[in-house]
């Protein structure tokens, strides 16, 4: 990892103080991932580029990285089922084409693997529906509609049985999670204590302060797979042109020149994080270099487009390659659910002889 991701991104944050005795247990390192768009710069250096590092320090010793492509989660809301499939294919070669390597991460589409719903079953009848009611994330999701999806209401609860499957001890996650990884953490403990067993490590969260890339239409808000308006992201297939397009209209301020405020400036600064991530340079030397070429925004806009149609150059390149073949993108899927099934299976027998169901 670069200087500047080192320092635009505080890894494995300790500001929440999470604390677990993971001595009795092998580190294994879960995430995942919704099909439902094309991952844009937000995910790229804030999940993925944490997830190759992680893969390319990890060595033979180590648990495999587990990466699932979260199909099941996706379905919390209507999905056309032509579109979804799509997007399996999508995000899995994304993934591949940003450098995931499928020999040393387990890359899977989590509905091939069927323990996730048997045991999301067996835990969320230790979850209380107050639990439940406080999630952040549904209140937000939930709000204004009137019917509310029980999938959307308990999907947390699958995402901890996604966890405590695999038996994860480290989560890479973004702020707008942890909310769903106490819950994790609560419903391990509760069944650790319940059967008298220490089987399920209490997974601690793997944070990335870059997840809070701006919305490039409204500065206010993070750039979102979610947002409605599709200029608000960079997706990382989007070609030059659109590129252009989306960073020529994102929002800054009325001054003309540039400099590096991420509260007083968000919309430019956002610009500078985004050559920042790119280079090997900070935020505040790219400031620097701008105020003494007199760089006006307009200029910088361009210049920004530049860096990165440059850099997603390589990845979009090898995106296309992969999408013309199908034939491999099935092989590696095929290979992912294969490896996953059978650490899942194992786990999930020892579940069910810890509950009295074997």
């Amino acid at each position: 990892m670069n200087k500047t991701l080192c320092n635009l991104i505080r890894a494995y944050s300790t500001r929440h103080n999470y604390k677990s005795d993971l001595s009795k247990h092998s580190k294994q390192v879960y995430s995942g991932i919704q099909p439902t768009s094309i991952p844009h710069l937000g995910n790229y250096f804030g999940a993925i580029k944490q997830w190759i590092d992680i893969q390319n320090k990890q060595t033979k010793d180590h648990n495999p990285l587990i990466i699932s492509i979260v199909d099941l989660h996706a379905m919390t809301v209507p999905q056309d089922p032509r579109i979804l499939n799509d997007y399996i294919y999508k995000c899995a070669a994304t993934l591949l084409s940003c450098g995931i390597d499928p020999e040393r991460t387990i890359l899977y589409q989590q509905s091939r693997v069927p323990y996730h719903g048997q045991l999301s079953w067996i835990l969320g009848c230790r979850v209380t529906v107050p639990q439940l009611s406080r999630m952040h994330q549904f209140k937000s999701k939930s709000d204004g509609l009137t019917e509310v999806p029980l999938g959307l209401f308990t999907y947390p609860v699958l995402q901890a049985a996604d966890i405590l499957l695999f038996r994860g001890t480290h989560v890479p996650i973004g702020e707008d999670q942890l909310q769903h990884l106490e819950l994790c953490r609560n419903i391990a403990e509760k069944f650790n204590n319940a059967y008298a067993t220490e089987f399920f490590p209490i997974p601690v969260p793997i944070e990335s302060e870059f997840t809070r890339l701006k919305s490039l239409r409204d500065p206010k808000k993070k750039m979102s797979k979610s947002d409605p308006d599709a200029g608000s992201r960079i997706e990382l297939v989007d070609p030059a042109d659109k590129i252009e397009k989306k960073i020529r209209k994102s929002v800054t301020d009325s001054m003309r020149l540039v400099s590096y405020d991420p509260k007083a400036r968000p919309g430019l600064s956002t610009l500078i994080d985004l050559e920042a991530a790119c280079t090997d340079l900070l935020p505040e030397e790219i400031a620097e270099r701008c105020l003494l070429q007199a760089t006006d925004k307009a200029e910088y806009k361009k210049h920004v487009t530049k860096v990165l149609v440059d850099h997603l150059r390589p990845i979009q390149n090898k995106y296309l390659k992969l999408m013309n073949d199908k034939n491999y993108l099935d092989c590696v899927l095929d290979e992912g659910a294969r490896k996953a099934n059978l650490i899942a299976e194992k786990n999930f027998f020892d579940i069910c002889k810890i509950i009295g169901s074997r």
